[in-house]
Formats: structure tokens, sequence, C-alpha cells
């Protein structure tokens, strides 16, 4: 216990040896060890933004919840945040634990399967207001104020609180999309 410090923001306690994450569990046994000195937040991609930070890593590991990210890169993993759409267009501190390497877009651990990491970004629409006509969220969402929606080129996907939902947006909502999070992305850059 005396030798016991906190890295990563007080998210993982540790004596140097044994690492725990916020809820008291041991952190898996790692093979190399994962570097406790070195463990910091996942960086988003807008620097200098004081986000929350889901992932955590030491250069090597990714680090979620206590459970290592199986297969991500450390090198080019980052943590996706939202743009707020909501009338407003006004930057949001939300985060649906996204994040995204140069090869696969991450929820959580899991994987997003046909996900484009290159183009995919993540869109919330405050209090389920003013999404595009070819969205209609779950009525569960609207419920509870939800309304994320997660974007590549492609694809659209629901974000609800108890996982993601591809949806079946045709070429006109899809560029609705892409124009709601051109119009929240320049509003918040500014």
């Amino acid at each position: 216990w005396e030798r016991l410090q906190s890295y990563h923001d007080g998210h993982y306690p540790s004596d140097g040896e044994v690492i725990l994450d916020t809820d008291g569990r041991r952190v898996l046994a790692l093979d190399p060890p994962l570097d406790v000195a070195k463990l910091g937040p996942v960086p988003g991609p807008a620097p200098g933004v004081s986000r929350i930070a889901d992932y955590a890593t030491d250069g090597r590991w990714i680090i979620f919840q206590g459970e290592t990210v199986d297969g991500a890169d450390a090198a080019t993993f980052e943590q996706v945040y939202a743009v707020e759409q909501d009338g407003k267009q006004l930057r949001s501190d939300t985060t649906m634990s996204f994040a995204r390497d140069k090869t696969f877009v991450y929820h959580g651990k899991q994987r997003i399967a046909g996900a484009d990491p290159g183009s995919f970004a993540l869109i919330s629409y405050n209090l389920c207001r003013n999404p595009p006509a070819a969205i209609e969220f779950d009525s569960n969402q609207v419920e509870i104020g939800g309304g994320w929606v997660g974007v590549d080129r492609r694809r659209a996907w629901e974000v609800t609180f108890v996982g993601v939902k591809e949806l079946s947006v045709d070429v006109a909502g899809l560029q609705a999309l892409h124009d709601d999070l051109r119009k929240a992305a320049t509003v918040s850059a500014s």
C-alpha cells in the first residue's frame, strides 16, 4: 500500500507491479508488461482540447476499462469525439467510447464491422433534435435524450447506450449527415 501511486489522472492505481482500474479490478497481466510510468490518455483528433479520455496507453498497449483492446495499433490509435449538432452547433465534450486506428473503428473494445477509420466521425444530435429527415432515432434514445450517429463515407450507425446498430440510410440521408458534420466541425473549430 505504501508504494501505491495513481496514473492516468487517477484512473489506474499501481504499486509498480499490480495495476488496478477505478473499480479496484486488476488489469490483465500483459507480456510484455504494461509500462505504468508511461501510461496516459489516448489522444484525440483535437489537440489542445481538454476532453475526457476513455482509453489509456503506454505506447504499446491500449487499455479500456481495465482490459486490453485486442489487436489495436497503439501508434495510430486515437479517440473519436462527437461534434454536437443541436441548432447551436457547439463542440461536444460527450464521449461514447469511440476510437480508431489505421485499420479499425472501435466502440469500447469492439470493432465496428465495415467502418472506415479514415472517414469515421461521430455527431451528437442533442436531445435528438434536428437530425436529417432520413434519421429516425430509436424511441428509447428519444426518451433518455440521446441522439448520436456514427458516420463514415458509406454508412451510418445509431449509437445507443447499449451498443451500435447500422442505420439504413440512402445517399441523400448520408449526404445530409456529412453536411451536418461539416457545419458542426466548422463552428467547433472557430
